[in-house]
């Protein structure tokens, strides 16, 4: 057998070896639903696939033979100290290997007894040395949930030393003072814990602390926030990070409860499925995250939804007037070309995020304010180029690989729909997690369209961004732009994965690679997407290899990556004063179609004011307005369309079967009373007839709702 049986048999680990003593005596009687948990618990661990089940038995002869004789193995690095990716913690997930291959129902038992040897001496090497991490986490949550699991599997083969060993462990992942995701982590180990021991004490309390963490969160509170956004240290929108986990981790313990007095209650298995749809299913396409929700967990390789196609499996399996929701979440994130699409605006007003989805498309803006950060602070060596994530990031989905692994070689000054200076110097990552200066950053949402707007200063840069979101194209505006250092000013329209052609207009063929400045573009065409100026605008282009590397933004790797890119933006130039910039973008559409649509003259769409103090669009299309008012003021956009406002605020006023419908919102999170004046005579809730048509009164909500939208339906009179 080697250096591992020879070590064994021969007494190599002497009296300092955990597993040579008598085994104890277990409890005679188990509780019943705590044996249930522990048996799902074992189940999940192994793999009722044979094709799997063999891989882990080939990689588990592989870490067999290469084990040393004291169980360790020569190629691991037990002396790191690496925060993220602690290489020392391998030596836990190749002992949890060994025991998923002891414990497979399929391997012979001459191989079984050979991986058993391994399993204990590599088991007994970790429980002597007790490794520690700088990062709390590996300690407290990432090594006691990986021990608990090897432990699951071990079952009585242990030695009281082992399994006493193992207990202490767990017992490090304390529920006190924790939130979120944090505290499910520390709640899972607990479960183990209690099934280990027998302690259905001890199950309870982890359980009871699971569910309870299903909740809003209390004001400026951790966790599920009262629009269904997901914070996590502090005011970080983090859905795709740790609400990512959360999400998972919850489903599978509520698959795992399920029909025992451990179950979920019901009123959280609803709040908990209201998370999942109304926060969670917006703030995805197809198998991905939006990645304006995701944290620093953007600087890893191949994140992805994946693990919500099993939350919306278990939710599914639960009684509910909501499963035919879940199912077709569930096709969505598979991929099912015949899954209904999602189709609707949010906006997320404790987290300065609005998403909108159509079909051929999904699309968000992410911003940051007084009330929150734009991204997680510099942790573990992630985020080393994360400063701009939230300057007005405009992601733009249809396939949902768009921006695929990218990252290693963005131009973190140049992220999807950001206005930035361009700094020479390398970015300072101490200098990346800031709360915004304005408060002045919300959006306004009637659930099927919407508008964002923020109030953007960074450094010696100030600009007014908006962006207002219809049925097949979206509008971005800039006004204000100003700034006071020497360092050029750029807007990214995108910068995402290069497929296919680059098209412009005025040009018959296709753009060779390179850089391109275009100083008088009417449009730019490249995978399916539209870029339409209605003036003419001086235009840049990048399309060609961007090069980079993981550890550059990040802990990943350090090899070189090098990718084809697309790049589309405006330079501002160097101390711009109220510059400007507007654009139209259409997805879903060929380059034909675009120099049909902007030859044919002019479009469904008007952009009625691009000011400092007012940007505001018409859409023929939907017969609706939408108006940012940095400041109180009148919008005149024709008969049955003015608008006067006595309070800065952003306004959606749509025409909808006999009357119009409006909705206002305060991007200062505030309460607030707003009296809107509009040229149609109406009657309806908080309407009053004035000479000029119709004085509508909104008392906009404070607590927790400050920067929801009001919506309200009004009845045209006839005339």
């Amino acid at each position: 057998m080697g250096a591992v049986m020879l070590g064994l048999a021969g007494g190599v680990l002497g009296g300092s070896s955990l597993q040579a003593q008598v085994l104890p005596a277990r409890p005679v009687q188990e509780d019943r639903d705590v044996q249930t948990v522990k048996q799902r618990l074992r189940h999940a661990l192994l793999s009722p696939n044979s094709e799997t089940r063999q891989a882990v038995q080939r990689e588990a002869l592989s870490f067999h033979e290469s084990l040393r004789a004291d169980g360790s193995w020569a190629v691991l690095d037990y002396g790191d100290a690496e925060r993220n990716q602690w290489k020392s913690s391998a030596h836990l997930t190749r002992v949890l290997t060994l025991a998923k291959a002891h414990r497979a129902s399929d391997v012979a038992e001459a191989q079984r007894a050979a991986f058993k040897a391994s399993l204990m001496s590599s088991l007994d090497f970790w429980l002597r040395n007790d490794f520690q991490n700088p990062n709390w986490w590996h300690n407290q949550i990432g090594v006691p949930s990986v021990i608990g699991n090897i432990m699951l599997l071990v079952g009585d083969d242990a030695s009281p030393a082992q399994f006493d060993k193992t207990i202490s462990m767990l017992k490090r992942s304390t529920l006190k003072d924790m939130t979120g995701a944090n505290l499910v982590w520390m709640a899972r180990n607990q479960i183990v814990r209690g099934c280990l021991e027998n302690a259905p004490a001890v199950v309870a309390e982890a359980f009871d602390a699971m569910w309870n963490e299903i909740r809003v969160a209390d004001p400026k509170g951790e966790g599920i926030q009262i629009d269904w956004s997901f914070h996590q240290h502090g005011p970080v929108l983090y859905n795709g990070g740790y609400g990512a986990s959360f999400s998972s981790d919850c489903a599978q313990f509520i698959a795992y409860a399920r029909g025992t007095r451990f179950a979920i209650p019901e009123v959280r298995l609803r709040l908990f499925e209201n998370f999942i749809l109304e926060g969670q299913q917006w703030m995805v396409r197809g198998p991905v995250y939006d990645y304006g929700v995701t944290g620093r967990e953007i600087t890893r390789a191949n994140r992805n939804a994946a693990d919500l196609k099993r939350v919306t499996e278990i939710l599914s399996a639960e009684p509910g007037l909501r499963r035919s929701e879940l199912e077709n979440f569930n096709a969505r994130l598979e991929g099912s070309e015949a899954a209904p699409m999602l189709t609707g605006n949010r906006h997320f007003w404790m987290s300065d995020f609005m998403t909108h989805h159509r079909p051929a498309y999904s699309t968000s803006a992410r911003m940051f304010s007084t009330r929150t950060f734009n991204t997680d602070a510099y942790i573990n060596g992630e985020g080393k180029k994360s400063h701009h994530l939230a300057d007005g990031a405009t992601y733009l989905f249809r396939r949902g690989d768009e921006y695929k692994d990218i990252f290693p070689v963005w131009d973190w000054q140049r992220v999807p729909g950001t206005t930035v200076e361009q700094i020479a110097a390398p970015l300072d990552p101490k200098k990346m997690h800031s709360k915004g200066k304005t408060p002045f950053v919300g959006g306004v949402s009637d659930g099927t369209y919407g508008a964002a707007a923020m109030q953007l200063e960074r450094e010696s840069l100030t600009a007014r961004k908006a962006w207002f979101y219809f049925d097949e194209e979206f509008v971005c505006l800039g006004a204000g732009i100003s700034a006071t250092s020497d360092n050029v000013v750029l807007t990214s329209l995108n910068q995402a994965l290069l497929n296919g052609e680059v098209r412009v207009s005025g040009q018959i063929t296709p753009l060779a690679r390179g850089e391109h400045d275009l100083p008088a573009a009417n449009w730019v065409w490249h995978d399916s997407i539209g870029y339409v100026f209605p003036r003419p605008a001086r235009v840049h282009i990048k399309n060609e290899a961007q090069q980079g590397s993981w550890a550059e933004i990040g802990s990943g790797s350090k090899a070189p990556i090098s990718r084809d890119v697309f790049s589309v933006w405006l330079d501002h130039g160097t101390r711009p004063t109220d510059a400007t910039y507007q654009y139209i973008v259409v997805p879903g559409i060929t380059p034909q179609a675009l120099a049909a649509r902007v030859a044919n003259g002019p479009s469904a769409i008007e952009i009625l004011s691009n000011t400092p103090l007012l940007q505001a669009v018409r859409h023929r299309g939907s017969n609706g307005v939408q108006a940012v008012f940095h400041q109180a003021g009148t919008l005149s956009a024709g008969r049955g369309w003015t608008v006067r406002v006595d309070q800065p605020c952003l306004v959606l006023l749509r025409e909808v079967a006999g009357g119009i419908q409006v909705a206002v919102s305060d991007p200062h999170n505030q309460a607030l009373e707003v009296n809107l004046q509009i040229d149609r005579a109406v009657d309806g809730e908080g309407s009053t007839s004035i000479a000029e048509g119709s004085r509508l009164h909104f008392d906009l909500p404070d607590g927790a709702q400050a920067g929801s939208s009001v919506v309200r339906v009004f009845r045209a009179k006839p005339r």
